[in-house]
């Protein structure tokens, strides 16, 4: 008698249910990573770092922060009371920062997180010439609270002084409460 070999066997039917469940495991995997992606982002809140130009808005953690002006070549700030003059330049650099504090509490802005960039060299601004500046009428800054305290949901500009030439003025650095990650450049150069 001849062989007629395999007996063929019917496919196997796969269960439709197999593929649904797969699918729907699938998609829900995405929305997971999609929603935490989403948060981390909303919770975060800053811009992490990046290079901005004067007039640039940028967040960090629910403050906003605007360097609004550059000012060069101011030789003294305040009062005959509170006077301020620049003890190694023959001028101060006044930058005009604009803090939108978003938070429910106040905010008190470390000075020394904006270092101003002279060629290679940096500066930090000076506590004593900010509070000068404060009761200085030809700027018109707000005397009526702290220097580097902004009130919560409050818009304040804020007057960063460097004792620093304005011959080559390129860049200034945000690292707030010294994070590395949080670097942000604003770009100085006209």
């Amino acid at each position: 008698m001849h062989d007629p070999g395999p007996i063929p066997q019917a496919p196997r039917k796969r269960s439709p249910w197999l593929r649904f469940g797969l699918g729907c495991g699938l998609l829900s995997l995405l929305t997971t990573v999609a929603v935490i992606a989403a948060l981390v982002l909303v919770v975060t809140g800053d811009d992490r770092g990046g290079t901005f130009d004067v007039g640039d808005r940028f967040e960090v953690e629910n403050v906003h922060y605007t360097v609004s002006a550059v000012h060069t070549g101011v030789p003294r700030l305040g009062d005959a009371l509170q006077n301020a003059r620049p003890d190694e330049h023959g001028a101060f650099v006044l930058v005009v920062l604009r803090v939108t504090n978003e938070r429910r509490s106040e905010l008190a802005v470390d000075t020394s997180d904006f270092l101003l960039y002279e060629g290679g060299t940096a500066y930090e601004p000076s506590t004593e010439a900010g509070a000068a500046i404060l009761v200085d009428n030809d700027f018109g800054f707000d005397d009526g609270t702290e220097y580097g305290t902004v009130n919560a949901r409050e818009v304040r500009d804020m007057p960063l002084l460097y004792d620093a030439p304005d011959t080559d003025l390129t860049h200034m650095t945000v690292t707030p409460g010294a994070d590395p990650d949080l670097r942000v450049i604003v770009d100085l150069s006209p």
